[in-house]
């Protein structure tokens, strides 16, 4: 998977389920890869009022669980 995904679409959870309250706001995104495929992924790094586009480029987080879960951050 590449280092970098440009943002198709997105939305913020402001009111998560009950095991993800404690993280809300979060940001979870339909992420396009360089190669063209679009994928879901978790975006960290969302703080409440920050601009968020369609079109910005977010990268990965490397960590031991990536090819099964992968998240990208701002």
């Amino acid at each position: 998977m590449a280092s970098t995904a440009t943002i198709h679409t997105y939305t913020v959870i402001r009111v998560a389920p009950p095991e993800y309250a404690e993280r809300a706001p979060y940001c979870v995104a339909v992420l396009e890869s360089p190669e063209g495929s679009l994928f879901t992924a978790w975006v960290d790094g969302y703080q409440d009022g920050m601009q968020v586009s369609i079109g910005q480029v977010v990268d990965r987080v490397e960590d031991d669980h990536a090819d099964e879960d992968p998240h990208f951050h701002f």
